[in-house]
């Protein structure tokens, strides 16, 4: 593969870790008000960052944007106590519950994340103020304004079904708050954020800032991001949105309005468990354990180690995540990748190449069946397209750390054959759980919960080690009421509405359901921009990285070279939703496994 050319401009900035817990708020400032906010040194950043605990950061400048981004990651538990005096206009924040208060203010609690962008704003308030109001803070008559980015998965919390929730913050803070999208945006703004606008009185507009980010930090899905990036994402453009407007959830057939909220109902836990010598494990979990918490990190799932158990050279290590269906990403996943991956490091420091390597997962009796098939058909055909060498043990095969009716997914081969049998394994036991016995037709390529068959426009960040891919896709089907009941697919990041226009490829359909409930899903192409420095990790050696990526999904796999004045590659991928969706999950464990 030729080198990239050299570039002598500034890098461009990593990607922010929200860690579990936490929270990412991104509030917009005038380009011309950043440098009072960033302080002579960065003193005055650093001097809120040390107050508040928190992490802020002023994301690099985009071109023909008046506007930067304030990145503020934070805690979400409700440790501060936050009082407004309605003659000062003033905050004050303590910690505790207990902090003093007058008859004159209101108070309630906040999070440390809270904290640092109310206190964020209010610097933004002091510098605009030294300006005479440049920049679009002060409004005029004594009236302020703030303006904040989200996520357009999460911005249905501040709007509440049927508007409830943002009328009550209106009528309570007693300013002006609207959600705004398409030309309201700046171009700093992601193609997936929506912007939510709040105008009134300083205390108001503080208060209703309060409101806003407590209903964006108690949404589940604003802490499903693990990584966040200050460059926008332009991969699709908003001329392919028709009319320029973007629809909230449609109403169902059965005339339920549908809430971001309501797929709580839909979770469930998932839990791997591996095997691991018991020489590995201290290396595994790292000193103070900064290695296994780092997983945790990265992945967004529960690693757990058990304790030694006599007679046994081997120590259990139990996965476990709570998630969703629809989710384009598995927390569980990506930890069972990362640990194999740690494994391998430590069980094997010398070269891999050529050498044969093991994983083994327990597993109970009754998930045999969706690994084995009909006459042994599936585990044949993931032996065929992975190269690994695989049998399911029991009995005397089975370590005293498992249980007695365990059985052990035993997974040989050399390093790339076998780590692409583990996502396979991993990734059928997990749509087992959510959907029962699954079909045989489509092999390994099923190793991901298929697409919710809504017509909807997928743009998501693929994994936190893909830093700034931007991805795009549509289907055409809608399903029907029945299967619209049983695959819920509230607040997922990766869906959006109605996109008119787009990358769709129709070329026939296939036939998918269960129960005897069918429907036609046709083929759909998703394009994702790949950034110059994880390309390598999409072709892998030699191709071989792209070859089993089209192997093992089945999907149609195009990589085109970068357009006219960037540096990004072009991903095409086309096939059925299965496909599609497994070639992007793989996609994550080639990356995964090259940044760990």
């Amino acid at each position: 593969m030729n080198e990239p050319p050299k570039r002598h401009h500034k890098q461009p900035q990593p990607p922010l870790v929200i860690p579990p817990g936490h929270v990412c708020f991104r509030l917009l400032c005038h380009s011309s008000r950043i440098g009072g906010i960033i302080g002579k040194s960065g003193h005055v950043i650093k001097t809120l960052q040390t107050q508040t605990s928190t992490k802020i950061r002023v994301e690099d400048p985009v071109p023909l944007s008046d506007d930067r981004i304030i990145t503020v990651i934070g805690n979400t538990n409700l440790t501060k106590t936050l009082s407004f005096n309605a003659a000062t206009g003033l905050v004050n924040i303590g910690s505790g519950s207990g902090s003093y208060s007058s008859d004159e203010e209101e108070v309630c609690e906040v999070s440390d994340a809270q904290e640092a962008l109310v206190r964020v704003f209010e610097r933004v308030l002091e510098v605009a103020a030294e300006g005479e109001g440049e920049g679009g803070y002060m409004v005029g008559g004594g009236v302020v304004s703030c303006r904040i980015l989200t996520d357009k998965s999460v911005v249905g919390s501040v709007i509440g079904k049927g508007g409830k929730v943002i009328e009550g913050i209106r009528k309570e803070c007693g300013c002006k708050l609207r959600v705004l999208v398409k030309d309201k945006l700046p171009s700093c703004a992601s193609f997936n954020d929506e912007m939510v606008e709040i105008e009134g009185d300083v205390l108001a507009t503080k208060k209703a800032l309060v409101a806003v980010s407590r209903c964006l930090q108690d949404c589940p899905y604003a802490q499903k991001t693990k990584m966040v990036t200050g460059r926008p994402d332009h991969a699709a453009p908003w001329e392919n949105i028709p009319n320029g407007h973007m629809d909230y959830p449609s109403v169902s057939s059965e005339g339920d309005t549908y809430h971001p909220m309501d797929s709580r109902a839909s979770q469930q836990e998932i839990v791997f468990k591996m095997l691991c010598s018991s020489d590995w494990v201290g290396r595994l979990i790292g000193k103070s354990g900064s290695i296994i918490q780092a997983i945790q990190n990265e992945s967004g799932a529960t690693v757990t180690i058990g304790g030694p158990v006599s007679d046994c050279d081997e120590r259990l290590i139990t996965i476990t995540a709570m998630e969703t269906p629809e989710s384009g990403d598995s927390p569980a996943q990506n930890a069972v990748m990362l640990v194999f991956n740690r494994c391998v490091e430590i069980g094997y420091p010398s070269s891999i190449m050529g050498t044969q390597i093991t994983a083994r997962l327990l597993i109970s009796p009754n998930q045999m069946g969706c690994l084995l098939g009909k006459g042994g058909s599936i585990i044949a055909d993931m032996r065929k397209v992975t190269g690994a060498y695989m049998k399911i043990v029991g009995d005397d095969q089975v370590p005293k750390c498992a249980l007695d009716t365990d059985q052990v997914v035993l997974m040989t081969g050399e390093f790339v054959s076998v780590r692409d049998a583990l996502f396979s394994v991993t990734g059928r036991l997990r749509n087992n759980l959510f959907y029962g016995k699954m079909s045989n037709d489509h092999g390994t390529r099923g190793t991901h919960p298929r697409g919710n068959g809504r017509h909807y426009n997928e743009h998501s960040n693929l994994n936190q080690s893909m830093d700034s891919l931007k991805l795009s896709s549509n289907t055409d089907h809608l399903p029907t009421p029945a299967q619209r009941q049983s695959q819920i697919i509230a607040g997922n990041p990766m869906v959006g509405q109605n996109v008119g226009k787009g990358s769709t490829s129709v070329k026939g359909g296939i036939e998918l359901g269960r129960g005897g409930r069918s429907a036609i899903v046709k083929n759909m192409s998703v394009e994702i921009e790949v950034p110059q420095n994880v390309i390598g990790s999409v072709y892998g050696e030699n191709g071989t990285n792209l070859a089993r990526l089209r192997q093992i999904s089945g999907a149609k796999v195009v990589v085109h070279e970068p357009r006219s004045g960037t540096a990004d590659h072009i991903l095409v991928i086309s096939g059925t939703p299965d496909q599609t969706q497994s070639a992007q999950s793989l996609l994550q464990a080639f990356i995964l496994a090259d940044q760990s």
